[in-house]
């Protein structure tokens, strides 16, 4: 496009496919949340056919059903149409500029907006595409200032993959320029001179459908840009890429919630449409008790749970493991990318300047096995459009899977300027672990409460079963199931409360025994440890505050919680230790005051 006045800035508007893509996104989220709203509709209206057909009124019942389907259709229609309507018009206001000083988005039908940020404001510039997306080219760019929570990442939507990459550079360089005081007129490149790239990283299986995608590119991706040259690059291999699935943190226990949730809506949706169905459902345990016997009954349901959590644990590794498809991270220049998602793609990236800190996190397997994951704590800002303050992760994952023998190695050649990493940690005091065992095994303490509502649950249903059989109206045989299913659970989460107590009992002698803190005359080095683990790496500069914290029962012990406060994460992150004696905690006070030589 040829600006109309020499010099002035070109106005660069999103991708077409914002429109059609667009709609089709937005009409997909309107439609699922009616659905999932109108859920209990759907049941009522299943139970009244239901009761229409035992009177012998089905066929009156039944002509509504299709006069309806008729109705929601015609209404999608009309709302597809008009959300369709609404993008082709915002498509005409929506556009961006690249001014000589400032990054200009433009938005805004009736409302005008203006989105405006110095380069010299510029944190990263990220790429996510979802699967349709990059079937079709096009991704969204998401500009991230160093504003932290309080301002929302810059979102420029559906752009095609090589005006982004474009896009990318641009800004990039336009930084660059700025914190050296030079500016680039409007409508001039300023893009880096290009580089040899590094030599090609380890991969696995799945880069190849990664090299596929690559290759494909997209229906509009068009040609790409010369990001600049790659100093390291590693990826991941086909035994890192399947352990990490299967070891990520989440995976149990959002199977076992995925598990409980799928019961909850049957059991809602099936009470709603069978009359009675607490009686039938009672009456079927029931007759299967005394046909199979209860306890085979209760090993029977726990399994058929047991399989069900092991198989959507399965599909939550599966995803793991696509979602790391493609995996690579690369240093290029001053900047820390990483790259991955084999359906869903999103690239991420930071200025080596703007790391807050490094973070190795150990699972409790990935601690037996001798693995652990790299991230890069960075400044967060909220995505554009999203009221949520909760923006995922902090940061992002440099490495998924690394061998804790060779996070040294990884750290020093992604980043050089953290390699300086404390080597004479300081120990927790000795009372530590005294006061730790009571903090972790009694008022923080999962399996000791456990125990105690499990026992107050069960004392109170035993008088009820008992004491009023009347008002509830079950036979001695039903009161007798009741009991017995009742006692069995409890003893149950009995055996599961003295599990995890124990866990908690081990857990506080490896936190005693596995953290610390260390300094150095620039760095600062956690380590929070027990049945997990995790050491956070920070410059002494990138602290915004630190101080401590005394109770009283602290205080009669002579520790202290030391409490460092840096940008890192959304509205900041707060790096914590416990029971610190109290000179070494004094001590580190003294190594934050000021240096006017530093």
């Amino acid at each position: 496009m040829t600006p109309a006045n020499e010099g002035a800035p070109i106005k660069h508007h999103v991708h077409h496919s914002y429109i059609w893509l667009g709609s089709l996104r937005a009409f997909g989220i309107l439609l699922v949340a009616l659905v999932i709203g109108g859920f209990s509709s759907l049941a009522s209206l299943v139970s009244e056919l239901g009761a229409a057909a035992s009177s012998g009124a089905l066929l009156s019942g039944a002509l509504i059903v299709p006069i309806a389907i008729a109705l929601i259709l015609g209404a999608c229609v009309l709302v597809f149409l008009i959300i369709v309507g609404i993008h082709a018009l915002a498509y005409k206001y929506l556009f961006y500029e690249l001014g000589p000083e400032e990054f200009n988005l433009y938005s805004g039908i009736i409302t005008k907006k203006r989105v405006h940020v110095p380069y010299q404001r510029i944190q990263s510039v990220d790429q996510r595409a979802s699967l349709i997306q990059r079937i079709f080219g096009v991704c969204n760019v998401h500009i991230d200032t160093a504003g932290g929570a309080a301002n929302k990442a810059i979102l420029v939507p559906y752009l095609s993959k090589g005006e982004a990459e474009r896009l990318r550079v641009e800004l990039y360089a336009r930084r660059s320029y700025a914190k050296d005081g030079i500016i680039v007129p409007a409508g001039q490149p300023a893009a880096p001179e290009a580089g040899a790239d590094a030599a090609a990283a380890q991969g696995n299986i799945l880069d190849m459908g990664e090299e596929a995608w690559r290759q494909f590119g997209g229906v509009f991706a068009g040609d790409g840009a010369d990001l600049g040259a790659v100093s390291y690059e590693f990826g991941l291999t086909n035994k890192e890429l399947v352990l990490s699935g299967l070891s990520h943190s989440s995976g149990v226990a959002v199977a076992i919630f995925a598990v409980l949730a799928a019961l909850g809506q049957f059991a809602s949706f099936f009470f709603d449409v069978v009359p009675e169905g607490d009686q039938v459902l009672t009456d079927t345990l029931t007759q299967s008790a005394v046909m199979f016997g209860a306890s085979n009954v209760i090993a029977f349901t726990a399994g058929a749970v047991a399989v069900a959590v092991l198989v959507v644990y399965a599909i939550s590794a599966l995803g793991s493991v696509l979602s790391f498809g493609g995996f690579h991270a690369r240093r290029r220049g001053d900047r820390i990318e990483v790259e991955r998602g084999l359906l869903q793609h999103q690239s991420q990236s930071v200025s080596v300047e703007r790391v807050q800190s490094v973070i190795v996190k150990q699972t409790l397997i990935r601690k037996l096995i001798g693995y652990a994951e790299i991230s890069i704590g960075k400044i967060e800002t909220a995505n554009e459009g999203d009221s949520s303050t909760d923006n995922g992760p902090r940061g992002f994952i440099l490495h998924p899977f690394c061998k804790l023998s060779q996070v040294p190695e990884v750290v020093s050649r992604m980043l050089p300027e953290y390699a300086d990493a404390p080597d004479e940690p300081v120990k927790l005091a000795p009372c530590a672990l005294r006061r730790g065992i009571i903090r972790r095994c009694l008022w923080q303490g999962s399996g000791f409460w456990l125990a105690a509502s499990t026992a107050i649950a069960q004392v109170i249903l035993n008088l009820v079963f008992n004491a009023q059989l009347d008002a509830l109206e079950m036979t001695p045989s039903e009161t007798e199931m009741a009991l017995f299913i009742t006692n069995s659970v409890a003893v149950a989460l009995y055996l599961l409360a003295v599990v995890l107590l124990v866990l908690d009992a081990i857990g506080s002698v490896l936190w005693f025994r596995g953290s610390s803190f260390g300094v150095n005359r620039t760095f600062m080095q956690v380590t929070n440890s027990g049945l997990s683990r995790q050491v956070q790496l920070f410059p002494r500069n990138k602290i915004q505050f630190g101080y401590t914290k005394v109770n009283p029962l602290q205080k009669r012990a002579g520790t202290a919680t030391i409490n460092a406060s840096s940008a890192g994460g959304a509205g900041g992150t707060v790096i914590r230790l416990i029971d610190v004696e109290r000179a070494a905690a004094d001590q580190w006070l003294r190594w934050l005051e000021p240096r006017s030589h530093a």
